[in-house]
């Protein structure tokens, strides 16, 4: 019973921390939306593709916050089926806005390169970044479609009060479902977005003046729009591989769960110091929810330029 009792206290401990984390994120990446939205200059595919990263870590971040305290404090007190389908349900859709958002950042990478190759050639890709809306829809139908197993194999445990991982269908299928995963959704579109950037820099240092800033920065020379392009490459090299970064330690403990066949309460009772790594994984993997908008915010002079925009005129509305 007291070994019962610690697990679950574990638990609510790692609900406490990651529920403020949850909610900032949230408002974070809502801001970024409203931003890009309401602006007529952010038009431009990338930053329909960087809403659409906002939006799925939006999401990401609500579920995040909110689930883990439903766990310790509400599921428990429904039947079983219930408690299995909710948990399905929900972890299902968190898998799915973390595929979500991979995909988008992949698409940035790709439209970047887009742009510095244009004048050069003509790109199978055109279609995509024409109707990127079109697109979005295309990456949230296959991050659905990737995320169905989770829901399959995921489980309510009323002992310790959290949905967690089974071998419902032996350790053979989770193993080789989470290694797909794993190569889908962060090697490909990691290998994807390195070569990407590696290329566009490559392009970037050969030519000397390629233009990568909005229409509606101006017409300053040469040399301007080069520094400008590659500031802007810096920053999304950046975020991608801090996006990156945290993603690896909860997909690859997942997967190293799996090959031992161990369950999350497995973890909890018997390797204690692992649980608390594991606990650590889970935590930083979703801080990029909260990095990302941060980013963007702070770092992106579009983005900037358009808050500066919006302050002038509650200034000017509010001196009338």
């Amino acid at each position: 019973m007291s070994s019962n009792f610690s697990n679950t206290t574990d638990f609510r401990g790692n609900s406490d921390a990651i529920f403020p984390l949850g909610i900032t994120g949230a408002i974070l990446n809502l801001i970024l939306v409203l931003i890009i939205v309401s602006s007529k200059k952010l038009k431009s595919p990338s930053y329909a593709f960087i809403t659409n990263l906002a939006i799925s870590d939006m999401l990401m971040s609500i579920q995040v916050s909110v689930n883990l305290t439903i766990d310790i404090v509400v599921m428990f007190k429904l039947p079983i089926p219930i408690c299995n389908l909710l948990c399905s349900l929900r972890q299902s859709a968190l898998i799915a806005c973390y595929i979500a958002s991979v995909f988008s950042l992949t698409m940035v990478s790709l439209y970047r390169l887009e742009v510095v190759l244009e004048p050069f050639r003509q790109s199978a890709l055109k279609f995509v970044f024409r109707y990127p809306a079109i697109t979005n829809l295309m990456i949230w139908l296959t991050s659905i479609i990737l995320s169905i197993p989770i829901a399959l194999i995921i489980q309510y445990n009323k002992q310790i009060r959290v949905c967690e991982i089974s071998f419902a269908f032996g350790q053979a299928f989770n193993i080789a479902y989470f290694g797909i995963l794993w190569l889908l959704t962060y090697f490909m579109p990691l290998t994807i977005m390195i070569l990407t950037y590696r290329r566009i820099g490559m392009k970037l240092r050969a030519t000397g003046n390629i233009v990568l800033v909005s229409r509606y920065a101006g017409n300053p020379s040469d040399k301007a729009l080069s520094n400008r392009s590659r500031v802007a490459i810096k920053f999304l090299c950046f975020t991608t591989a801090i996006y990156m970064l945290l993603s690896w330690p909860l997909l690859t403990s997942i997967e190293i769960q799996s090959i031992l066949g161990l369950t999350y309460s497995d973890i909890y009772q018997n390797f204690r110091t692992n649980s608390s790594l594991y606990a650590a994984a889970f935590s930083v993997t979703f801080m990029v929810s909260i990095i990302n908008p941060i980013l963007y915010l702070i770092y992106d002079k579009n983005i900037k330029s358009e808050i500066r925009r919006f302050r002038q005129c509650k200034i000017i509305i509010a001196t009338r």
